[in-house]
């Protein structure tokens, strides 16, 4: 009876022992299942983002030149590089948004006005590539989960001056624009005769929709108002040329304290010398197709060496015709027009109205 009572509670155990084993076994292909399924949604999600980050900053560095049109397609090309979750990343119109970015508050704000941000969403969802699928989870119900990463890339766009970044020339060319002339020409007042290729800089005759402007002689006819600004004390010829072909080196910069850059009013006094000289030519042919910054002044006090400008802001500009020849001065031209520059030398600015046209820091992903 005692044998039989021992076998008895052994099979007993035995049974027990296996009921939990097939419990735990259970148990853990659930767990397995889980992370399968986590495994592969957190890898979407990463790819997500990667699309994201790479359609957003493709986007921005678009919306410094480009209308609306050409970066919404430019943030769908960029996006469409990538795959989340075996799928390429499709992009919706209201996936894209132009924005302006407060950096002290990290808030990216909607606006179509005077944005310097773009703000790109990626989705799996029913409406772009479909639901993430699940592989075990599927049992319980669901067969996919929605996914959505956003990312955010701004630059800045408003500087009130300039210093050299690692010891490096700044891109300024030493000739004073007025301020009204510039104005002019952003309403779109004036010739559009040449095209920039903005890879090769190369001049060529063509329309591109940007306005040419004439620094010597104006549009206006005159030719005294233009004018050689002294930067570091470089006056003659040989040393304007070198700061027009080099840019403005950091030893030039040492009156100034080591930058250009406008005071607590809003203006720089820099002295120089109405007009252009022959001279200059054949530094001025060195540097058609790229971009450069100009001085633009409010006022000019003075005449010949005397003279003063006030400058009060800067622009970026490309040359796309120089003719210093000939005796007669109607035949002579310094042309350029608008362009983007993008740069690391910028100060920004805290003005609430802008000191800077056309000139941007590198973008940056900033959420």
């Amino acid at each position: 009876m005692r044998n039989r009572s021992v076998k008895r509670r052994q099979d007993s155990r035995r049974g027990a022992t296996l009921l939990l084993a097939m419990l735990l076994a259970v148990g853990m292909l659930g767990v397995i299942a889980l992370a399968v399924d986590v495994g592969h949604m957190v890898l979407a999600r990463t790819q997500l983002q990667v699309s994201a980050d790479s359609a957003a900053m493709a986007a921005a560095a678009a919306n410094m030149s480009e209308p609306w049109n050409q970066v919404l397609a430019t943030a769908t090309q960029y996006a469409n590089y990538h795959q989340a979750g075996g799928k390429p990343v499709d992009l919706q119109p209201n996936d894209v948004e132009s924005g302006i970015w407060n950096a002290e508050l990290r808030r990216f704000m909607p606006s179509s006005y005077a944005t310097n941000a773009v703000r790109v969403t990626t989705r799996r969802d029913q409406n772009s590539g479909g639901t993430s699928p699940l592989f075990f989870a599927r049992i319980f119900g669901p067969d996919g989960c929605n996914l959505r990463t956003e990312a955010v890339a701004a630059y800045a766009d408003n500087f009130s001056g300039f210093t050299p970044h690692e010891g490096g020339n700044l891109p300024i060319l030493p000739i004073a624009v007025p301020i009204d002339t510039w104005k002019d020409l952003m309403e779109q007042r004036g010739d559009d005769k040449w095209t920039v290729d903005p890879s090769s800089h190369e001049v060529s005759l063509g329309w591109d929709g940007k306005t040419e402007l004439s620094i010597y002689p104006q549009n206006s006819g005159s030719a005294d108002q233009n004018g050689l600004i002294s930067i570091g004390g470089k006056k003659g010829t040989k040393a304007l040329g070198q700061q027009i072909v080099d840019g403005v080196s950091p030893k030039d910069l040492e009156p100034f304290g080591g930058s250009l850059k406008l005071g607590p009013d809003g203006t720089l006094k820099l002295d120089g010398v109405p007009g252009l000289h022959a001279g200059l030519k054949h530094y001025l042919s060195d540097i058609l197709g790229q971009p450069r910054i100009i001085p633009l002044y409010a006022s000019l006090e003075g005449r010949s060496h005397g003279a003063e400008y006030t400058i009060v802001q800067f622009a970026a500009v490309t040359l796309v015709e120089v003719d210093l020849t000939g005796s007669k001065h109607s035949n002579k031209r310094v042309v350029v027009q608008p362009t983007s520059l993008v740069t690391h030398d910028g100060i920004p600015s805290d003005a609430p109205d802008p000191q800077s046209y056309s000139i941007f820091s590198p973008v940056r992903l900033v959420r």
